[in-house]
């Protein structure tokens, strides 16, 4: 996975027509932080994923959801070793989502799509916080 400052964009968000099938779609957009809303800069695209579990199109099958992490934290040394969590190979270069289980145990109304938000207001008294700092907290939870 490649380490570039990147942020999510959700596009062509579509209810279902279909009363048989209720899951709608989106676009996932990987896109270059520096760009803008007027020009953009797409990184990587996901057309036509959505949030049903049991899909081929299923958000987390299609972008991948595995992470690989060493676990250093325990107390005997001989367990020391890599994890790896997730059951969908990472298909992005730059994210891989984490799902709310919610989702995955289908609890989530079939007609619901996700949608992104602006994050809470703040005052910032402090000129030393920049936009490195932000990049390194920003992802997107589904």
């Amino acid at each position: 996975m490649q380490t570039a400052s990147t942020k999510i964009s959700l596009a062509n968000l579509r209810a279902s027509a279909d009363p048989r099938y209720l899951y709608g779609t989106f676009t996932v957009l990987v896109r270059d932080f520096e760009d803008t809303d007027l020009e953009p800069r797409v990184l990587e695209q996901f057309p036509n994923v959505n949030l049903d579990p049991t899909s081929d199109s299923y958000i987390a099958k299609v972008i991948g959801d595995t992470k690989v992490f060493y676990n250093h934290d325990v107390v005997d040394p001989e367990d020391r070793r890599l994890i790896k969590e997730g059951t969908n190979p990472n298909r992005s270069n730059y994210v891989r989502v984490v799902m709310d289980p919610q989702v995955e145990r289908q609890m989530v109304p079939a007609t619901v799509l996700p949608f992104g938000f602006r994050g809470p207001s703040f005052l910032n008294t402090n000129t030393v916080l920049n936009r490195t700092l932000f990049q390194q907290v920003v992802f997107l939870v589904l």
